[in-house]
C-alpha cells in the first residue's frame, strides 16, 4: 500500500500592525507587543503592572499620529504588502504545479497564527512550514516567532511544524536586494549608501545573538555585487526603544551627520532587514531620516539628494526567492 503524502501549508510570518491608526486599535496591539519577554526582559511581575497601568494608557495616543502619517486608503501598508506576498507566493507555486496554500500570520495582532493554522488544517494540511520574514535572525524577531509557533503547535498535536530560520546570505535574497538598489539609485563617486537595520539591545549580543554578524554578511555580499568601494557605504541601526538599555549602533543620524560634514550630498538608504515596508521604514527612515539629512545639509548651505530604497515587498524577484526557499525546505 502506497504511503499517503502529507499536504503542506505555508505560513509567512512577520511582526504585525494595528488594525487601524486609531488609539483604540493601537492599544491592544502594543499591549501584546510589549508583553513579549523577548522584547522586554524585565521580570514579568514588575513589567506587566507598569505596562498596563502606565505605558498602555499613554503611548497609544502618542503613537496614533505616527501611524496616521503612513496609513493609506487600502489600510496599513505593512498589511497590504504582507497579504500580497502570501497571495503571489501561492500563485507562483500553483504555476509550478504545486498545491501548497500560503497564508500570512502576524506575530502580534491579526491574523493570528492559531487562526491561520486552523484554516490550513481545514484545507487538509498536515504539515505547516513557517517562514518568519526576517532575513537576519534575532532573539527579538525570529526567536520570538519560534516561541509563538511552539505555543500554537501544542494546540494542534495532529500537525507537524517546521520553522525556517533566516536567509541573510541566500543567493535569491541577495540578488533581489541588489536589484532593488540598482533600480532605485545610481552610484556615482562621492555618493553614499546607508544600510539601516532595526537595532537590538547590546545585552542580546552579549548573550550570544549573532544578529550583527548576519547583518555584516548581508551587506558585504550586496556591496560586492553592487561593485561599490568600501568607503561609499555604512551600516546603521535605527528604531531603538526609549529606555535605559544600551543599543546596537551607530544610529543613522550619527552617520548622516558625519557624512554631511565631510561634504557628502548624495545619500541613499535601504533597510534590508524589513521584508515589508512599515512604520519603521516609511516614517522612521523615509521621512525622519530624510528630513534630518536635509536639515544638516541646510546648515552647511548645501543642496542634497536623498533616496529611500523600498523594502522588497511583493517584487517578483522577492516572490521568486520565497518560492525557492519554500521548495528547498519541503519534505
Amino acid at each position: 500500500m502506497q504511503e499517503q503524502r502529507s499536504k503542506i501549508g505555508v505560513v509567512l510570518m512577520n511582526t504585525g500592525t494595528p488594525a487601524s491608526p486609531n488609539a483604540r486599535d493601537i492599544k491592544p496591539y502594543l499591549a501584546e507587543f510589549l508583553a513579549d519577554p523577548r522584547l522586554i526582559s524585565m521580570p514579568r511581575f514588575l513589567w506587566l503592572p507598569i505596562l498596563h497601568l502606565f505605558v498602555i494608557n499613554a503611548r497609544p495616543k502618542a503613537t496614533e499620529k505616527r501611524y496616521r502619517a503612513i496609513w493609506t486608503e487600502e489600510g496599513s501598508p505593512f498589511m497590504v504588502n504582507s497579504l500580497n506576498q502570501a497571495k503571489k507566493t501561492q500563485e507562483a507555486l500553483e504555476r509550478q504545479g504545486l498545491d501548497i496554500p500560503v497564508r500570512f500570520a502576524a506575530r502580534y495582532g491579526k491574523p493570528r497564527l492559531q487562526h491561520v493554522v486552523r484554516e490550513l488544517q481545514a484545507a487538509g494540511c498536515t504539515s505547516i512550514l513557517v517562514v518568519p520574514l526576517f532575513p537576519q535572525t534575532a532573539y527579538s524577531t525570529t526567536a520570538s516567532c519560534k516561541d509563538k509557533v511552539a505555543a500554537v503547535a501544542a494546540r494542534f498535536p495532529d500537525l507537524s511544524f517546521e520553522v525556517i530560520e533566516g536567509y541573510a546570505t541566500d543567493e535569491g535574497y541577495l540578488d533581489a536586494l541588489t536589484s532593488s538598489i540598482e533600480e532605485a539609485w545610481n552610484y556615482e563617486p562621492g555618493a553614499k549608501l546607508l544600510f539601516s537595520f532595526h537595532s537590538i539591545p547590546l545585552r542580546d549580543v552579549r548573550n550570544g545573538d549573532n544578529y550583527p554578524q548576519q547583518v555584516e554578511a548581508t551587506v558585504e555580499a550586496v556591496t560586492k555585487q553592487l561593485g561599490i568601494p568600501g568607503n561609499s557605504w555604512a551600516i546603521s541601526y535605527h528604531s531603538r526603544f526609549e529606555d535605559s538599555r544600551r543599543w546596537l549602533g551607530p544610529s543613522p543620524k550619527k552617520v548622516l551627520e558625519g557624512w554631511v560634514k565631510q561634504g557628502v550630498t548624495n545619500v541613499a538608504m535601504v533597510t534590508p532587514g524589513f521584508s515589508s515596508d512599515c512604520l519603521e521604514t516609511l516614517l522612521d527612515v523615509d521621512v525622519e531620516q530624510r528630513n534630518f539629512f536635509f536639515a544638516q545639509c541646510a546648515k552647511q548651505g548645501k543642496e542634497c539628494t536623498f533616496t529611500y530604497i523600498p523594502a522588497l515587498n511583493d517584487r517578483k524577484d522577492h516572490i521568486d526567492f520565497l518560492v525557492q526557499l519554500i521548495k528547498k525546505n519541503l519534505r
